[in-house]
């Protein structure tokens, strides 16, 4: 793998021109293995679409709600007329059935705002065909929903009426499900692999993609001495040892700064002298970062058991 375009531009070239075709009846989905790296791919390079995941929820109405939610609360606005009301109303009516219940609690004080606030949405409707609705972790679906009824209400409530959805799984749990086999190839027209991060792409999509989203520049001095320190010295040295180890796992990688990043503080909290803090000593830091990162990586790879993380000793 040369170079980023190499990697990404079938994925981004299909998800374009999905999204630019005008009149769609079909999904698509990109799939990879856990950790590859699927979801933050999407969540950084699709800012503006409505994310959703099936995980933990336990009905079709739970997955539907949140879809809804997401629809009338976070997608951008359009003053225009939205070329796609239908859907629009579609939405309204979920949201109608949402909060049917607490109109009726509250002995129908809030019926009148409600209203005005669907009312509103149907007048600044979005212009949903233009907006990507991602609909993630098929495979961790609950055991009390039958997929072939999800993607059917999907397709009823969503994909019939023009939005442009992008399922993400690791598809090889599916693989072997009948039920999703039968439903998927009506709805799901075109499969994307993000290929398994291994040594010879891991570094480029952490270049591409994370480093430059793990922390904020202005936070870096306070979880890791200097913007020098984390960029020349940590960062460089931990993907060493990501990559020694033979741990290609995107959501590792990011699990281990997440949790790092507190250690400057309190490890200094338990150093008197100020000579000896952390801040005047860059390679002892270094030192108990990267001794860390394996202790992390043996437990991912569940070398060890999590009695080491719990256990004060």
């Amino acid at each position: 793998m040369e170079n980023k375009d190499n990697y990404f531009k079938y994925i981004e070239n299909t998800i374009k021109h999905y999204l630019a075709e005008e009149n769609t009846d079909y999904g698509i989905m990109l799939t990879g293995e856990w950790g590859a790296g699927k979801t933050y791919y999407v969540k950084n390079n699709y800012k503006d679409s409505i994310y959703v995941s099936v995980a933990g929820k336990n009905t079709i109405d739970d997955v539907i709600y949140d879809i809804s939610i997401s629809g009338i609360f976070d997608v951008p606005k359009k003053d225009s007329d939205c070329p796609n009301i239908k859907a629009i109303n579609n939405v309204n009516k979920m949201a109608l059935k949402i909060f049917k219940p607490i109109i009726k609690y509250t002995n129908n004080i809030l019926e009148e705002p409600i209203m005005k606030i669907l009312s509103d949405i149907s007048n600044n409707s979005i212009e949903i065909n233009k907006i990507l609705l991602i609909i993630d972790d098929l495979e961790r679906l609950s055991k009390n929903i039958n997929i072939e009824d999800l993607l059917y209400s999907i397709y009823d409530n969503f994909i019939s009426n023009n939005v442009k959805v992008l399922f993400i799984c690791n598809e090889e749990v599916l693989i072997n499900n009948g039920e999703y086999n039968k439903i998927k190839e009506k709805i799901i027209r075109h499969t994307i692999k993000l290929h398994s991060i291994d040594k010879n792409n891991f570094k480029l999509f952490l270049e591409t993609y994370i480093i430059k989203n793990l922390i904020y520049d202005k936070d870096i001095e306070n979880y890791y001495i200097s913007n020098h320190f984390f960029y020349e010295q940590c960062i460089p040295n931990i993907i060493n040892i990501f990559m020694e180890m033979e741990c290609y796992n995107i959501r590792t990688f990011k699990k281990f700064f997440d949790m790092s990043k507190y250690f400057l503080n309190e490890i200094n909290r338990f150093i008197e002298k100020e000579e000896y803090k952390l801040n005047n000593n860059e390679e002892l830091f270094l030192e108990i970062l990267k001794i860390f990162a394996i202790v992390l990586i043996v437990y991912d790879k569940n070398i060890i058991n999590n009695s080491v993380f719990v256990s004060k000793e």
